[in-house]
């Protein structure tokens, strides 16, 4: 019998602190997000993981040394597909201000996650979404839809 393993779509956030050195400067919640995130990507094969399309053009901007070390952080990962299904939902999340203006990556992730169904979605980054009237009103226009969202 197949083992269960949860599926999980991590976030750019998570590859962009697994890719990073921990430095002198350094908050203990930026260490702990550090650390977090290379345990989560050390332990993959315990947990279907995904990107999405989103992420994977997200960690590719910037620093192109440091581009290249978060693209071989995720080889391997399957990359999700995003599609007018998304889309359509993430426009709806922009629409109902549940994501700021500049956040409409994080609106797609969120979308892509819940139209693939994934257990759970890892950010080091969407703190915001988290506060309860956005989470509620993300689960109303999720299950308009006719998705689940995950816990964040």
């Amino acid at each position: 019998m197949k083992e269960y393993k949860p599926s999980v779509l991590v976030d750019s956030s998570v590859v962009s602190y697994a890719a990073s050195r921990p430095t002198f400067s350094d908050s203990r919640d930026v260490r702990k997000n550090k650390e977090s995130s290379k345990q989560i990507l050390r332990s993959w094969r315990k947990f279907n993981l995904f990107i999405s399309w989103t992420v994977l053009d997200e960690i590719s901007l910037g620093n192109p040394e440091s581009s290249k070390k978060r693209i071989y952080l995720v080889k391997g990962i399957e990359v999700l597909d995003i599609n007018p299904k998304i889309e359509a939902l993430a426009d709806d999340f922009m629409k109902a201000d549940i994501f700021m203006p500049e956040e409409k990556n994080d609106a797609l992730i969120v979308a892509t996650s819940c139209f693939y169904n994934i257990d759970y979605l890892i950010s080091c980054s969407m703190h915001l979404i988290t506060e309860k009237a956005r989470r509620e009103d993300m689960i109303r226009l999720s299950k308009n839809h006719g998705y689940r969202p995950p816990p964040i």
